[in-house]
């Protein structure tokens, strides 16, 4: 069927009066102009009677399976508490003051960075819980942030565990999950600030972005009352030498040597995901595959498949000059048929 009488059938949809037909397709064309200018302007609006699109990023996060409760050892809720500590905006200057006091009260060890790190990681969940009790006690309590008050303290001892879930335009799933599915959803990768050491011996630290590689093993939400937190606790590959990049580019780790085993959790909207494809020259490493979020894809209308997915490098392609002819072929030849070029041809 042509367009013409596609859009034909579309205009007789719109006659409701068969008296006056030519009536009803002109305001019912204007009342489908009107309504489609006025999408351009009302775009971020969910229109009224219209269900949302299911796969509608999420920047707040979602769970997609149903979850189920479980009382979680004391040593790895405090894990999973003290990192929603240290990234959390509201509790920066406490980090701070905390270091300072710990600075202070060890002159010797003052300008040790990794032995005030060691030691704040230590003491710092009980001292901000102090801290915090203190100040609520005092005159200063109706100028302190409400979440703080929630941050406070440890969270619910019973953790909800999820199966799946969906974030920044990511779509999430555990390891136990990826192992009854096709598509592995389970890869993960951080760029965090890490405290570089060239030595056992160093004390002067340097602190440098450094990118992680891992495997969701749990989705946890934590329950602080006032508000819950996600939280990935993933299975991390390890940092020090276990990661290459081949000849090709590629980045390469190996999932054989697993460590941070103390700072295995991180925050749900920290996370990108990765997928990984065993080396065919080695089994024991797998190769690192990025890609970009739905959202950025819907947006981004110029995104190649290789920026997309990182699958292929670019081949080398042949340039010509404007003054060069670039190289045609013709068929020439009943019997034997043979591709001939047509510069050749016309020398022929």
């Amino acid at each position: 069927m042509y367009p013409f009488e596609r859009y034909m059938k579309i205009l007789k949809g719109y006659i409701r009066n068969r008296y006056r037909p030519e009536t009803c397709i002109i305001e019912n064309y204007i009342a489908e102009e009107v309504v489609e200018f006025c999408n351009e302007y009302l775009y971020n609006i969910n229109p009224i009677g219209i269900p949302i699109d299911h796969t509608a990023v999420d920047k707040y996060g979602r769970c997609i399976t149903s979850g189920k409760s479980h009382v979680v050892d004391i040593n790895m809720l405090r894990q999973a508490h003290l990192y929603v500590l240290r990234n959390s905006v509201v509790v920066d200057s406490y980090i701070e003051e905390h270091k300072e006091q710990l600075r202070s009260k060890n002159p010797l060890n003052a300008r040790n960075e990794i032995w005030i790190q060691n030691k704040h990681i230590k003491e710092f969940i009980e001292w901000f819980d102090c801290r915090i009790t203190t100040i609520l006690c005092g005159t200063e309590s109706a100028n302190i942030d409400k979440s703080l008050k929630y941050l406070a303290f440890l969270p619910n001892h019973c953790v909800v565990k999820y199966d799946g879930y969906i974030i920044n335009g990511y779509r999430f799933f555990t390891k136990e999950r990826d192992k009854k599915r096709v598509v592995k959803n389970s890869g993960v990768s951080l760029i965090a600030q890490t405290m570089q050491i060239s030595s056992a011996k160093d004390k002067n630290p340097h602190t440098g972005d450094l990118c992680y590689f891992g495997i969701i093993e749990e989705i946890w939400e934590l329950d602080y009352v006032g508000f819950c937190i996600p939280l990935f606790k993933c299975l991390w590959v390890d940092s020090n030498g276990v990661s290459k990049i081949d000849e090709m580019g590629f980045i390469l780790v190996n999932f054989n040597q697993i460590g941070h085993k103390d700072d295995c959790f991180i925050l749900a909207n920290q996370a990108k995901q990765v997928f990984y494809v065993e080396d065919l020259a080695n089994s024991q490493w797998s190769i690192v595959l990025n890609h970009k979020p739905k959202f950025m894809i819907e947006e981004d209308n110029d995104t190649t498949y290789e920026e997309l997915f990182g699958f292929t490098n670019e081949l080398p392609i042949t340039m010509y000059d404007k003054s060069d002819e670039a190289p045609t072929y013709v068929i020439e030849g009943e019997d034997d048929t043979e591709l001939v070029k047509k510069s050749e041809k016309n020398e022929k």
